[in-house]
């Protein structure tokens, strides 16, 4: 659940929220090592280090609360994003009946992602098909998302990219979450110890 958040800048949107704890016990259960795996995409390459958890793994009820405890938010942070940039998203009908027909609720994607020391990800757009996107810290994390309105150059495997705009917050159980826009690029600087987060999107189409 939602305990504060605030708008961290309105074109393009970004979010800031912070979420009620989740128990640590659960937490050390679903980040045992043998529960991850390498990420990968049929045609997107990812680069090494970044792993998550294979479902297969793991208790599956356990892993259930975990997501649940966050994407019950999603709505609410869908409604949010709706309402501040009506340029781009301009309802001609009610939030909940637009919500509702549009099964947004079958059309999460969160990723219980483990990323290692050595990770980075350059400067990119998430998929057109993602109406929205976002990181949540479950641990405390040196590492975070960066954004900037156009693509920079990658500087040194990317611990020292050369401009950006906004850092994320690294606290545990803050999230940030940001619109797909042209112009929301954004990245992960080089990982220098484990990063604990969720990768989530809320998808337009599946």
């Amino acid at each position: 659940m939602v305990k504060k958040w605030k708008i961290i800048q309105q074109d393009p949107v970004i979010l800031e929220i912070e979420f009620d704890p989740v128990p640590q016990k659960l937490l050390n259960y679903i980040y045992k090592e043998e529960h991850f795996e390498q990420q990968s995409f049929q045609y997107l390459e990812v680069e090494k280090g970044r792993l998550v958890v294979d479902d297969g793994r793991l208790d599956a009820v356990k892993l259930a609360k975990l997501k649940k405890h966050f994407s019950s938010s999603f709505k609410f942070i869908t409604k949010t994003f709706v309402d501040i940039d009506v340029l781009r998203f301009p309802l001609f009908r009610s939030f909940e009946k637009w919500y509702k027909e549009n099964q947004f609720d079958n059309k999460q994607v969160l990723n219980v992602t483990l990323d290692r020391p050595g990770f980075s990800q350059s400067f990119h757009l998430d998929n057109r098909l993602s109406m929205w996107a976002g990181s949540i810290n479950l641990s405390d994390n040196e590492s975070s998302t960066i954004f900037t309105t156009e693509d920079k150059n990658w500087i040194s495997q990317g611990l020292d990219p050369s401009e950006y705009y906004y850092k994320a917050s690294g606290k545990k159980f803050t999230g940030t979450f940001w619109i797909n826009t042209e112009n929301n690029w954004h990245a992960v600087p080089l990982v220098k110890s484990d990063r604990r987060v969720i990768v989530c999107n809320q998808m337009l189409a599946t």
